[in-house]
């Protein structure tokens, strides 16, 4: 979820300096440089934290049923470990989500491509990320691969004309 987050908050930004009229590719990748750590740091800090609490109380509650401390032993380590793991993951995937997308403004910056080819690599590449993503959940849940990656395109493209029609309010 983190991920899609990533990606939906970057096509915000891709949305609205389109809709602001442009400008230089700096703002878009200082923007979305700036929303990608932003959302790794949350994600990572806020998993770990909740992470932690959750483990914690699960090994209360087992040494309650074992009437010892686990403090220090393997399923204390363990524990310990998993919230990281966790942390680093939901705190890598929305960095990686949105900061993808903004590769093409890299190469508007460094004269590669032009600013309008930029924009329209952009997009294409979230909604491949979007795509991509329900495939994963699809693939998770057991359900339609296909139609899961079209949902989450679907969700990126209703955002992206949510935030065009009240550009033009």
């Amino acid at each position: 979820m983190n991920a899609f987050d990533g990606a939906l908050t970057i096509l915000g930004v891709i949305v609205g300096f389109v809709v602001s009229g442009g400008g230089s590719p700096r703002l878009v990748l200082s923007a979305g440089v700036g929303a990608s750590l932003a959302m790794g740091i949350s994600g990572a800090v806020g998993a770990y934290m909740a992470e932690t609490a959750e483990r914690r109380q699960q090994l209360r509650e087992l040494e309650n049923h074992l009437f010892r401390s686990l403090e220090g032993s393997r399923i204390d380590r363990a524990a310990h470990q998993a919230a990281l793991w966790v942390a680093f993951v939901d705190g890598i995937s929305p960095a990686l989500a949105a900061g993808i997308p903004i590769i093409p403004f890299l190469l508007v910056l460094k004269g590669i491509v032009v600013l309008q080819v930029g924009i329209i690599a952009s997009l294409i590449l979230n909604l491949v990320m979007l795509f991509i993503l329900g495939i994963f959940l699809g693939k998770v849940s057991g359900e339609n691969i296909w139609l899961r990656g079209l949902l989450m395109v679907g969700a990126g493209v209703l955002t992206a004309l949510i935030l065009l029609a009240l550009s033009v309010i």
